[in-house]
Formats: C-alpha cells, structure tokens, sequence
C-alpha cells in the first residue's frame, strides 16, 4: 500500500508525516521509504516521526 507524504510542493509536514507514521505503525507496517519526489526533506520527517517508537 503507498500513500503520498508530500505534497506536489515538494514540501514536507513533520506533523502529518508523525501523524501517518503513527496510524502506518499501528496498522502493523515495518517498512517505509519514499519513491518519485522523494527528498532527504522526507527522509528526515519519516526518520523523526519514527524516533519516538
């Protein structure tokens, strides 16, 4: 299943991406990674809203 985390923009929301992450994770996901328009922007919200499981 794939859900885009960032808007055409090419911005990132750190609290959306939280608030994703967190459903994904208690849906039972382990991976997550990006694809087309992906930037190290969304690694890093991905990254810090997984830090705190």
């Amino acid at each position: 299943m794939c859900f885009p985390l960032q808007p055409s923009g090419g911005r990132v929301n750190e609290e959306f991406a939280e608030t994703v992450m967190e459903k994904w994770r208690e849906a039972g996901a382990s991976l997550f990674g990006g694809c087309c328009r992906t930037t190290p922007n969304t690694i890093r919200a991905i990254s810090k809203a997984l830090s705190s499981f």
